[in-house]
């Protein structure tokens, strides 16, 4: 086994040599060992995903064997990069008979989707889900009802720990802090002075060190720009989108704050703190940036500490180390994390789709959410890819975690029981604990979008109706606009929908 170095700082963790790869959870019974058969013939499920990682072998893949035996399924898989999804959605959309289970990474009540369902492009699933046990235990009522259209159930979300989600950290590289003698920031004053460390010493060499890795375009969980500062936006007091002041709706580009943001935005683009590439670069991409040793600081998650990560970090630096900043402080003492319904993205069946299909898709989509799914999601199968679990820690000979690492068992799971510390994924007692202590802060400072799983039918009309706002709002960042253009922005915004969508959201939250 590898060693493995950490420091408990607080809640915050620090990573030095890796530990061996492996996802946690509680104590683990029904390992998987077994497979039963069946008398039907199997059911073949073409699925468009996303995915994050390294793609794994479809053929000769023992996980994805095992899934198909169990379950009575032929799966067909196409995994799409998580920076061209939205692009792959979009193309999908308009011949839905390609695939046999989608997933909307926004969920049904984006308005462009919901207006396909009403349209009748998806399967009405209302019938289908109803008495599914395992369904009904783990995705909560919050997210059932944000997949549905006209009360019919049109989407089955993935459940998720509804706190922080995957932008919830700030994460830097420790021995940069060490080197030059700084200590773990807890404010933005003193992130933003690591940051200036960080580039005036250049750590990397050649004047390629980026102090902080970012994308300018809105994330999965933030309708702003720079969507994946999460921990910055709500430093300064952010809405999570929207918040009601004097009865009335108030989205967050509306906020005095927005502006705040914008303004360290600024500040940080001028004085070259962050990467010059950031206006081309989409989700994900950061990641592989800060991976590459390129970067001291970027947000994510905890989960960035398990070594199926950080070895790769440690290719390029093998001095490198990182730490978790739990939390950043902003003017008064503001921090947040992103409080979501509890799901992440979810599956649609189009109404292309036999009946028969239908309902033998949503039957492997309850199957998977049982009890048992979860030393799988974790483990894998046991004598395969791990030992054992025990008290969240993955168990794993090197040659189980190299298999682990290549064939990637969780991507052929495409649903699974609710787990809050699903990334808290060190083999490490000590940061699995501190993972999981992170994970467990958030509960008291998560913010949640008052609106959340309402849809406004102007929205819905105009999806793209912030563009504008948007590319100003990078041009004042970046330093070719001043505020004015974005205040101009703004207004016309307001005028031409903002406002009337703020009503009709106000309007359906009261009712």
């Amino acid at each position: 086994m590898k060693a493995t170095k950490w420091l408990h700082l607080g809640l915050t963790a620090v990573i030095g040599i890796g530990a061996l790869t492996g996802c946690s959870s509680g104590s683990k019974e029904n390992p998987f060992t077994a497979v039963g058969g069946s008398a039907q013939e199997p059911v073949s499920i073409k699925v468009m995903t996303i995915h994050y990682e390294d793609q794994p072998p479809m053929e000769g893949n023992q996980a994805k064997e095992y899934i198909e035996k169990k379950n009575n399924v032929k799966l067909s898989m196409e995994l799409v990069p998580a920076s061209t999804y939205d692009e792959k959605l979009n193309v999908t959309m308009a011949s839905l008979d390609q695939y046999d289970l989608i997933l909307l990474k926004s969920g049904i009540k984006d308005p462009k989707f919901e207006k396909l369902a009403r349209q009748g492009a998806f399967y009405d699933l209302t019938s289908l889900v109803k008495g599914k046990k395992n369904l009904d235990q783990n995705i909560p009522e919050t997210a059932w009802k944000a997949s549905s259209v006209n009360q019919k159930i049109y989407a089955i979300p993935r459940p998720q720990y509804a706190y922080g989600n995957g932008s919830a950290n700030i994460i830097m590289r420790k021995d940069w802090l060490d080197r030059y003698g700084l200590s773990v920031p807890k404010t933005i004053d003193e992130l933003t002075n690591a940051l200036r460390v960080f580039r005036e010493k250049d750590p990397v060499g050649g004047g390629k060190t980026i102090p902080f890795v970012t994308f300018a375009a809105q994330a999965d969980d933030a309708k702003s720009v720079f969507g994946g500062m999460a921990p910055v936006k709500f430093a300064f007091g952010m809405p999570n989108n929207y918040r009601i002041e004097n009865d009335k709706a108030v989205y967050a580009l509306e906020t005095k704050e927005y502006k705040d943001y914008l303004d360290w935005l600024k500040l940080a683009w001028s004085e070259k703190l962050l990467n010059k590439d950031a206006t081309l670069l989409k989700n994900q991409q950061n990641k592989d940036k800060f991976l590459a040793g390129e970067a001291g600081a970027l947000v994510y998650h905890v989960g960035l500490l398990g070594s199926n990560n950080f070895d790769k970090l440690k290719t390029v630096d093998p001095k490198a180390e990182m730490v978790v900043l739990p939390t950043i402080e902003g003017p008064g003492g503001k921090k947040g994390v992103n409080q979501s319904l509890g799901f992440f993205g979810s599956w649609v069946i189009p109404s292309t789709v036999s009946k028969e299909k239908a309902e033998r898709i949503v039957e492997f989509l309850n199957a998977q959410a049982a009890p048992e799914y979860e030393y799988y999601r974790n483990g894998g199968i046991k004598g395969v890819h791990s030992t054992d679990i025990k008290d969240g820690i993955v168990s794993r000979t090197p040659e189980q975690e190299k298999l682990s690492e290549k064939e990637k068992p969780s991507t052929f799971l495409l649903l699974w029981p609710l787990d809050p510390y699903n990334y808290a994924n060190s083999t490490d007692p000590q940061v699995n604990k501190l993972q999981r202590s992170i994970l467990d802060s958030f509960k008291t400072i998560g913010v949640l979008d008052t609106f959340s799983g309402l849809i406004s039918p102007t929205d819905q009309k105009n999806p793209d109706h912030e563009k504008k706002v948007d590319a100003s709002a990078i041009k004042y960042v970046t330093g070719q606009a001043g505020w004015d253009v974005v205040q101009k922005e703004i207004a016309a915004w307001q005028q031409n929908s903002g406002n009337q969508i703020g009503k009709e959201l106000l309007e359906l939250y009261q009712q």
